[in-house]
């Protein structure tokens, strides 16, 4: 499952954009952020989620495209 589709089937897209805006800004801090998030998220998030999460907001262009993703599903509802 591509992390767009998992964000949108958990209703979680008013807290990714947010939160990839400031990733944009902060990548290499707001994925260690996320990794830190990690243990308290444990339960409703699975490792591979994390793991993903982290590599594309080290690289922007990445995040980019996930944004972009994101955005697009919430103008289409």
């Amino acid at each position: 499952m591509r992390i767009d589709e998992w964000v949108n089937e958990t209703g979680l897209q008013p807290v990714a954009i947010p939160v990839l805006e400031v990733a944009r800004a902060m990548g290499f801090v707001a994925a260690h952020l996320a990794l830190f998030a990690q243990p308290l998220l444990a339960g409703w998030v699975s490792d591979s989620v994390f793991d993903k999460m982290s590599l594309w907001i080290q690289d922007p262009q990445q995040a980019e495209e996930l944004l972009k993703d994101l955005e697009a599903r919430i103008e289409e509802e």
